[in-house]
């Protein structure tokens, strides 16, 4: 689901309403500011973390992004997005589903 809006419209109080109502209904649920999760994607790749990290972010039921920002992505970080995406949406691709146990 992806929420768009203009600036003070609310956007993070749905989402978080949302987040809330999914850990009721015992749904795993991650919420995270991009700019954070770049910075934690990044000390994973460097420290050897990033293929659980991966697997946690694909796995969960409910992923919330929040905080876009007007900074451009870098190449890793829109590869990074990109592959967490995929796997999210493509069944066929969830990569090493087996791994991610």
């Amino acid at each position: 689901m992806l929420i768009t809006g203009t600036c003070r419209v609310s956007k993070i109080w749905l989402t978080c309403g949302l987040g809330q109502r999914a850990c009721r209904d015992n749904a795993t649920v991650i919420c995270m500011r991009l700019p954070r999760l770049f910075s934690e994607l990044q000390l994973a790749h460097d420290d050897g973390r990033f293929p659980r990290m991966f697997c946690q972010l694909v796995k969960a039921d409910l992923l919330i992004l929040d905080d876009w920002g007007p900074e451009r992505m870098t190449a890793p970080q829109r590869r990074d997005l990109m592959e967490i995406f995929e796997d999210r949406t493509d069944p066929a691709r969830r990569w090493s589903q087996a791994s991610c146990r």
